[in-house]
């Protein structure tokens, strides 16, 4: 059984609006954490897009990672790792993709 805790905060809300903006939710498996992933990458990304995920050790951040950006790239081939332990993850997307390889 997997969980996740979605927040919306405003600098200008107090801790009452706060609960008003936040979203629990059940995630029974891995394959529905991995398309929630791929959900919220259709309805919510653009360039320069940053992701920020806070959960416990075993909570899902990585398949929700998985299916967000493989479906982002449109490659469910793409090794995607884990999001715990680095400070920042850059996946090359679109057009960008080889102005990305040539700089590097």
């Amino acid at each position: 059984r997997m969980s996740s805790t979605t927040s919306n905060t405003n600098s200008n809300n107090d801790d009452d609006d706060d609960k008003d903006n936040t979203i629990s939710l059940i995630i029974p498996t891995r394959d529905d954490m991995y398309d929630l992933g791929a959900l919220l990458s259709t309805a919510s990304s653009y360039p320069g897009s940053i992701l920020l995920l806070d959960g416990d050790l075993g909570s899902g951040k990585t398949t929700l990672s998985r299916g967000f950006i493989q479906t982002l790239v449109s490659d469910d081939t793409l090794h995607v790792t884990s999001p715990t332990y680095l400070l920042c993850n850059t996946y090359p997307c679109g057009n960008n993709s080889n102005e990305n390889e040539n700089n590097n």
